[in-house]
């Protein structure tokens, strides 16, 4: 189901990832690309073992508080904690700058306690 309205697009799908994955390639990505235009978005998630969000979150927040471009989200998934980095660019290759700065510093900053470099790493259109 796409619901549009105040230039803002609602989309609901399926939750098996199965069902859901082939709809959204096939159906929702390519809308999505033709409302986006020219921006690029790219996420990277560093994948940390050892340290708490809120630990975590003392160590790094000093270095990605700098920047609004990436934004930063941290997660805790059951065993580790997730650092998510979002950029947007004109291209692809702007954006992957963005990341690539950001990400170093705080793999310098972490050392060991990441254990995931790139996580997933994937690029979407996204409005």
């Amino acid at each position: 189901m796409l619901l549009s309205t105040k230039g803002a697009a609602i989309i609901l799908l399926p939750g098996p990832p199965r069902e859901m994955r082939p709809m959204f390639e096939n159906h929702v990505q390519p809308k999505l690309v033709s409302r986006a235009g020219a921006v690029k978005v790219l996420r990277r998630m560093l994948r940390v073992a050892g340290l708490g969000e809120s630990a975590l979150d003392e160590k790094i927040a000093p270095i990605y508080t700098k920047y609004e471009n990436p934004q930063t989200t941290i997660l805790f998934n059951q065993s580790e904690v997730e650092i998510h980095l979002t950029a947007r660019g004109r291209t692809e290759a702007d954006a992957n700058a963005l990341l690539d700065r950001l990400s170093e510093q705080l793999e310098d900053r972490l050392g060991n306690a990441v254990f995931s470099f790139a996580g997933r790493r994937w690029s979407r259109w996204l409005v």
